[in-house]
């Protein structure tokens, strides 16, 4: 009983191990963005005037309540566009949406992507 025990914390802990080992995956690689777009999409995250709305998005998404990364890596980029202009137009009373393949919303979903999500 002691050995099967010990065998399957071994096998557990392995389990843990080896993907820590293992680096980051390629998807997380080619995550990696230009810092100048980071910039840009921290500006406008943190700024009301760069979107032209009446309440900027970190108002709402801090701390506690930050992106949550388990959300933001089920969606691709054109549907994470759609959720950043609904939440937009609703919550921060923007006037219009973000052109999805224009670079503000480009520059908005790298930020979020790399650097405004929490664990979880």
């Amino acid at each position: 009983m002691k050995i099967q025990s010990f065998l399957l914390a071994l096998v557990l802990l392995t389990l843990l191990i080896l993907p820590l080992r293992a680096g980051p995956s390629g998807a997380q690689e080619a995550q990696t963005a230009d810092p100048a777009l980071l910039d840009r999409g921290r500006a406008l995250f943190n700024a009301k005037e760069g979107l032209g709305s009446k309440f900027a998005c970190i108002l709402c998404h801090k701390q506690e309540k930050a992106i949550k990364r388990s959300v933001v890596e089920k969606l691709n980029d054109a549907d994470l566009a759609k959720v950043i202009n609904q939440q937009l137009l609703k919550k921060a009373k923007g006037p219009k949406p973000i052109a999805a393949d224009g670079p503000d919303m480009q520059a908005l979903i790298a930020y979020i992507r790399q650097e405004h999500i929490q664990q979880g």
